[in-house]
């Protein structure tokens, strides 16, 4: 489990059984979880459906655009060191002296 499963939260309470751990934090999960289903309103399908094209989906994709900005601009150009190759175009013979 994401919360410990069957481990104590202190460790000073470890002398209680790991199932009672792991059926206590699986019950306070369930109750959260009717709780919140009980108490929020159900989203139609259209309102779903508006929700997750018009607002999260250009919404995601506006953030991607940011961080790939924001990456861009903190990352340092790459140093290129260019090595002229003898006999190449920056060897002897060109733009040499005469």
């Amino acid at each position: 489990m994401w919360f410990g499963g069957w481990l104590p939260v202190i460790d000073q309470l470890s002398f209680i059984p790991s199932a009672v751990w792991f059926l206590g934090k699986m019950t306070v999960f369930i109750l959260i979880y009717v709780w919140l289903r009980g108490s929020l309103p159900r989203l139609r399908y259209d309102a779903l459906m508006n929700l997750g094209w018009k607002r999260l989906l250009p919404t995601a994709i506006a953030v991607l655009f940011v961080v790939a900005v924001i990456d861009t601009i903190k990352t340092e150009p790459a140093k290129v060191v260019v090595q002229a190759e003898p006999g190449g175009p920056a060897g002897p013979g060109i733009g040499g002296p005469r």
